[in-house]
């Protein structure tokens, strides 16, 4: 399952990402999400998507995802495998 969600992110210099923050939606109750640690797969490819592998955490969980930088349409989505199925539906 593909969701598009918000992320707050930085971008340097020599144009890497990095993901800070995901909300998934922007009602002010929706739940924010620290991104504690993060690994960029696909850096330098080619193909207009840059994944990165989450662990995200709030005052209460943490769980681990994945999120698709589409670097052409600037779209972050949040990709949920069987294993993460509880966490954004």
């Amino acid at each position: 399952m593909v969701r598009r969600v918000h992320v707050i992110a930085t971008f340097n210099l020599d144009g890497r990402v990095r993901p800070l923050w995901l909300r998934l939606k922007l009602e002010d109750d929706a739940p924010v999400y620290k991104i504690c640690d993060c690994r960029c797969k696909d850096e330098g490819n080619w193909s207009g998507v840059l994944s990165f592998w989450c662990v995200i955490s709030n005052a209460r969980e943490q769980h681990e995802i994945r999120l698709d930088f589409h670097t052409k349409d600037h779209v972050w989505n949040l990709v949920l495998n069987n294993s993460s199925v509880g966490f954004g539906a």
